[in-house]
């Protein structure tokens, strides 16, 4: 019930400050808000020792940023990755990668069918039946192409490196690349 009431007032809180913005005009300059979905072909992690996993699933982006100007936009953003497979005690095994941080898009062109390159760093999150990795800074970098005024596309890759175990003796290393539309609204 906190959550439903949390996510009311986060949309309210949103409605609230975008309204005295003059955001949604067409520019990338300005406050941008954003979300996707797409196709992760790659979501792994391997363990020194151990074996290397490597998965197919689905994924889902969250964006909101403001744009400098027509080529360069800062934002605060999730990205992740879900996949199920086999069998652990009969039921399904969730794998979950992902990040969410500051990313900086840089667009070749002002106008809206422009490739584009991005960067960012933050907090990457992963979890698996044997692990759990939370707050481990990560890296993400992609490229894409802006399709039109509403929808980009892009190939991210993110990851992160951490270690396990009493005295650390494991290190794991989680990666994702995803397959992305986004629709943008500016």
């Amino acid at each position: 019930m906190c959550s439903v009431r949390s996510g009311v007032l986060l949309i309210i809180c949103l409605i609230y400050v975008t309204s005295f913005c003059n955001a949604f005009d067409g520019n990338r300059k300005g406050f941008v808000v954003g979300v996707g979905t797409g196709f992760s072909p790659l979501i792994g992690w391997s363990s020194n020792p151990g074996s290397n996993q490597l998965k197919i699933g689905g994924s889902f982006n969250f964006f909101i940023g403001y744009g400098l100007d027509n080529k360069n936009i800062l934002a605060l953003e999730a990205n992740r990755s879900i996949s199920s497979y086999g069998s652990h005690n009969n039921s399904r095994i969730l794998v979950s990668n992902g990040i969410r941080g500051l990313n900086w898009y840089h667009y070749f062109n002002e106008k809206y069918t422009s490739w584009y390159a991005m960067c960012g760093v933050g907090d990457y999150h992963s979890a698996e039946a044997d692990y759990d990795i939370n707050g481990k800074l990560g890296f993400i970098a992609g490229a894409g192409f802006g399709l039109n005024k509403s929808f980009k596309t892009g190939l991210y890759i993110s990851g992160t490196r951490a270690h396990q175990g009493t005295d650390k003796e494991t290190t794991i290393t989680c990666y994702q690349v995803s397959l992305s539309i986004v629709y943008l609204a500016y």
